[in-house]
């Protein structure tokens, strides 16, 4: 049976065809030129032993910088901040402790064969081939687990590398075998050059020679970390998604482009993270949440305080309060007129202006805004910011249907476009009745991550449990869902809910190897809540 092609095999596709450019061999001239003032400083203080720990240093270094990036640029649950680079550099070099510690230990009882070789720490060519393969090997596993770990002991954890490369084996040996297949198609063509410099004289062949080598040791960091920090990554990033995606194998496009089959009660909307009620909500100002930098960028609960009670997960309240134009609590009369098709429509630059400047009077005036917005997607070609703003006002005023039509146009024009965060607040305003909505499983996903870094854990939850009812092997579903029971059970301490969500995955998921992971999440579930039953108890 042929093997079904992961998202990250388009991925890392555009990881290698973005890697080579003019950044790459300044990247390469640093690492180089550190390597080598490293190596005459522990030649001079007689310490040349040392220099593969600190070679490995360095070059964590760069793969931590480009790993960082590219986990950041895919829309990750990776927030960076100051000194974010360096973190994930140690705990790579704490991770390749593992083996690097045993190989300095075995290569210190060897013989020095080798002047030259004695000179970088390495006693024999086999010491040194055996460090050059455990790098090439270990280095990429140590950098995705590294990116990815949520602490200092992660990258030492079993079940943090079970959670990251469970169903991953494909993944990993594309990255392996991009990594090496880059290095070596770099090398094979500098090997030209340095040969003619070499027949000219000998000064201009070692010039040749360490610029190849900046050139082949910056490209492999840079291909190497892109690739350990997109794996994760749900979608290709070349690649727009729009009504239809395409893909190169048939079966996938046909996995990916059918409609989920979403029931009108699935067990989602109990299960596995309770919600509060529709009704119960205080209404709040689609601007704020068409916000690509406000309402769906920034955590709902920044403080990171767990709530009052069980039911306010996540802390909604809190989030809007902010929302200064609350949408009127009845129904709003008004004649959505037909749409009229007119190819030669000229596009609205300055949608986002427009759509804010009508919001402003929703609360007072509902109508004047809708027939606003309807008179900018009549007369203008249709517009992400126009559709999602009216996808939503409509719903708030009680006209459910002709919300759920514009939505069905507004979604693909913002996957197109990539406000994906503009579809994510509409899947969060219509998570009530998702029977009517054409969406994809990629789509879904794109939606959840999102949704997931704005801290609508309850909204995210529901995503991925919607891809998990079309496809229970989806992988990046399964590892979406893990992240938020573990957000649930660590930060907002509520033990109740995240229980729900490891139960849920035990019953759905029929990955043997996320067994393990789940039943350990139902374990320290228990544990808690016994805690706090004993706490409340002896109060």
């Amino acid at each position: 049976m042929a093997e079904t092609p992961t998202h990250f095999g388009g991925v890392a596709g555009d990881v290698l065809r973005r890697t080579l450019n003019r950044t790459t061999w300044f990247s390469g001239m640093a690492l180089v030129s550190a390597l080598f003032l490293t190596a005459r400083g522990l030649g001079v203080i007689d310490q040349a032993g040392l220099f593969p720990l600190a070679a490995l240093l360095i070059v964590a270094l760069g793969l931590a910088h480009h790993g960082v990036r590219a986990a950041v640029s895919h829309a990750s649950a990776l927030h960076p901040g100051d000194g974010r680079t360096f973190v994930v550099a140690t705990r790579v070099a704490m991770a390749s402790a593992v083996w690097l510690v045993p190989w300095m230990l075995w290569s210190n009882s060897l013989e020095r064969s080798s002047p030259v070789l004695s000179y970088v720490g390495t006693p024999s060519p086999l010491a040194a081939a055996l460090f050059l393969f455990c790098c090439l090997v270990a280095t990429p596993a140590c950098l995705i687990a590294a990116v990815h770990s949520k602490g200092w002991m992660d990258v030492l954890s079993p079940a943090h590398w079970a959670r990251q490369f469970a169903g991953r084996g494909s993944d990993l040996m594309t990255v392996y075998t991009i990594q090496a297949g880059g290095a070596l198609l770099m090398s094979s063509l500098m090997i030209p050059l340095v040969f003619g410099a070499f027949r000219i004289n000998l000064s201009v062949g070692l010039g040749a020679a360490a610029l190849s080598a900046c050139l082949v040791l910056g490209y492999w960091v840079s291909l190497t970390g892109g690739l350990g920090g997109s794996i994760h990554a749900a979608s290709p990033v070349g690649l727009q998604i729009t009504n239809e995606l395409t893909f190169d194998d048939p079966a996938r496009e046909r996995e990916l482009n059918r409609d989920l089959p979403v029931q009108p009660a699935p067990d989602v909307e109990q299960e596995p993270v309770g919600e509060v009620a529709p009704d119960e909500r205080p209404a709040s100002d689609p601007v704020a949440e068409s916000s690509r930098d406000q309402a769906l960028s920034k955590p709902a609960n920044p403080t990171n305080e767990p709530a009052e009670t069980e039911q306010t997960l996540p802390d909604i309240e809190e989030a809007e309060e902010s929302e200064r134009y609350p949408a009127p609590s009845k129904p709003v009369a008004f004649d959505v007129p037909k749409s009229e098709k007119n190819d030669r429509k000229t596009p609205l630059l300055d949608a986002e202006n427009r759509v804010a400047e009508a919001m402003k009077r929703f609360r007072l005036d509902p109508s004047h805004t809708l027939s606003t917005l309807t008179e900018l997607n009549q007369r203008f070609a249709p517009s992400p910011h126009v559709l999602q703003s009216l996808t939503i006002c409509l719903h708030r005023t009680g006209h459910v249907d002709e919300a759920f039509k514009i939505a069905r146009q507004a979604f693909p024009l913002c996957f197109e476009y990539g406000f994906v965060s503009l579809a994510a607040a509409m899947f969060y305003e219509l998570r009530a009745d998702l029977t009517k909505l054409q969406l994809k499983e990629a789509e879904v996903l794109e939606i959840a991550k999102v949704l997931h870094r704005a801290d609508e854990l309850a909204a995210a939850a529901k995503a991925y449990s919607l891809v998990i009812h079309a496809n229970p092997n989806e992988i990046l579903a399964v590892k979406g869902l893990l992240d938020l029971a573990e957000r649930i059970l660590h930060v907002k301490r509520k033990p109740a809910a995240s229980l729900k969500i490891y139960t849920f995955l035990l019953d759905h998921c029929p990955d043997p190897t996320m067994t393990t992971v789940v039943q350990d999440g139902i374990a320290k579930c228990r544990d808690s809540e016994r805690k706090v039953s004993d706490a409340e108890v002896s109060v």
